[in-house]
């Protein structure tokens, strides 16, 4: 094959228009980045930051601001948070609008920058090479601990950790829940596993019949495979929880180890918010390889850290993932704050946040029971994530944008970050929501939906009633 004719499969494969002989790639790249965008736009798929607080960029250091910002909110340029009641966030406990944690995590760093043997502004390298120092150590030891583990690693963002995790172990078969999150399926694009399958979602029957499957498969062989299950402790689109003692009892069963992503499960479940593991009492199982703790959500941070109950896991960790060797560890205030939250999760305090968030969580459903008119997508876990199908993303999107204009922070989940037909309302609950702001919201999002429904209806009607297909491809959009 020649060079011209593999340079083309490639861009079929992107399904985009493809021209060897072109002699300016620069100006094709750019007009497929065009048209890539304007494709999203059209298909309603298209993401921006919101708020959005208009800064305009211009070169020379001219920065302005545009007028017309935020022009899906009431065109509104400015944002106050304090305006809105979040239901977006995944801020479940409320640390990051927490004033005392907040002033003891700034008094901290301010006591470390004025010590001068502290490299306070930055790590300097990666923690294999000179990055490394005692606050980090002292952090993974405080972590192992609050998990109820034996050790632990620092990771920059919960995605990266999930990379690092998958993409490295020497493992021959992955099965995976197919609702896991992007960050375990790019881990697992780069793993040099044989065989990468999913099974359906919490279907322990379905999981042991690829667990029996590929035993059976492999029994030819010398070796039996080493094989991985990958499954999260509670599901970020739903907020349902995984079936995990069953899934380690299949795991025993078949000699599989278990990876858990505690990212939206850890800091809520547990007596002191330890994870849904530690809830399960399944910390100490002999098939649990790690647990991935991330601190974007009930945490008020960034930054995740992976548990592990044997030292060799986190050995060959930071041995083979390349996302930790070849990345600059965190710098000092980073790790300072995040010693300062896990005191707070241990508090008193912490512990009645997490007790107001389960009464607030299910307030939320009793009230949404009463809502007849909304498709809820079952939750039994009695966690804060609560999603109501909307299905289609203009439509989805349409809501969304009314009850933002009410005052409500909410976002829609559009195709395909869900399954086309599956679009919804993610909705959060925090413990500093309140039970009017619940019923509120419910009570406004039926109206706004039953709202949109009808002016798509009368817009059907107009188009249909003028035919030459206007009508579908109208109805194609919405």
């Amino acid at each position: 094959m020649s060079k011209g004719n593999m340079e083309c499969r490639l861009v079929n494969s992107m399904e985009e228009p493809c021209d060897s002989n072109s002699a300016n790639p620069e100006t094709n790249l750019d007009a497929r980045i065009e048209q890539l965008i304007e494709s999203r736009k059209e298909r309603g798929l298209f993401r921006s930051m919101w708020p959005s607080y208009g800064v305009m960029f211009h070169g020379d250091n001219d920065v302005s601001v545009d007028s017309n910002a935020n022009e899906a909110c009431d065109k509104q340029p400015q944002f106050d948070e304090a305006e809105y009641a979040d239901f977006a966030s995944n801020d479940y406990l409320g640390l990051t609008r927490n004033p005392a944690l907040q002033r003891s995590i700034a008094q901290r760093c301010l006591r470390a920058a004025n010590q001068s043997h502290v490299r306070f502004g930055g790590s300097g390298g990666s923690r294999v090479l000179s990055g490394n120092s005692l606050d980090a150590e002292m952090l993974e030891k405080r972590i192992a601990d609050f998990h109820k583990a034996k050790y632990a690693l620092l990771f920059s963002s919960g995605f990266v950790a999930n990379m690092a995790v998958l993409s490295c172990l020497p493992v021959d078969i992955i099965l995976y829940d197919e609702q896991i999150h992007a960050s375990s399926h790019d881990g697992m694009r780069l793993s040099r596993a044989r065989h990468v399958m999913s099974f359906r979602h919490n279907d322990v029957a379905h999981l042991e019949s690829l667990l029996f499957r590929f035993r059976n498969h492999e029994e030819a062989t010398d070796k039996p495979p080493v094989i991985l299950i990958v499954v999260e402790g509670m599901y970020s689109m739903q907020g349902d929880v995984a079936p995990l003692r069953r899934i380690m009892t299949s795991a025993e069963k078949f000699n599989a180890q278990v990876v858990v992503d505690e990212a939206h499960s850890a800091g809520i479940f547990g007596d002191h918010g330890q994870g849904f593991v530690v809830e399960r009492r399944l910390e100490t199982h002999p098939n649990l390889f790690c647990r991935v703790i991330t601190f974007g959500k009930a945490f008020g941070s960034h930054g995740a850290a992976v548990v592990f109950n044997h030292q060799s896991g986190r050995d060959y960790i930071m041995n083979y993932a390349r996302s930790f060797v070849f990345s600059t560890s965190p710098g000092i205030p980073w790790i300072l704050g995040i010693d300062e939250i896990y005191k707070y999760m241990a508090s008193a305090d912490a512990d009645v946040q997490r007790a107001n968030l389960k009464v607030l969580s299910d307030y939320f459903d009793t009230v949404a029971a009463e809502s007849k008119s909304l498709h809820w997508l079952p939750c039994a876990s009695g966690g804060p994530i609560k999603s109501v199908e909307l299905p289609g993303n203009h439509f989805v999107t349409a809501v969304a944008n009314e009850l933002r204009r009410s005052k409500f922070l909410v976002y829609a989940v559009r195709a395909p970050t869900v399954p086309a037909g599956s679009e919804r309302m993610r909705l959060v609950i925090h413990s500093f929501n309140t039970a009017k702001e619940i019923r509120d919201l419910i009570t406004q999002l039926e109206e706004v939906v039953n709202n949109v429904k009808k002016g798509q209806q009368l817009i059907d009607r107009y188009y249909s009633s003028i035919g030459n297909g206007h009508g579908a491809q109208r109805r194609a959009k919405l």
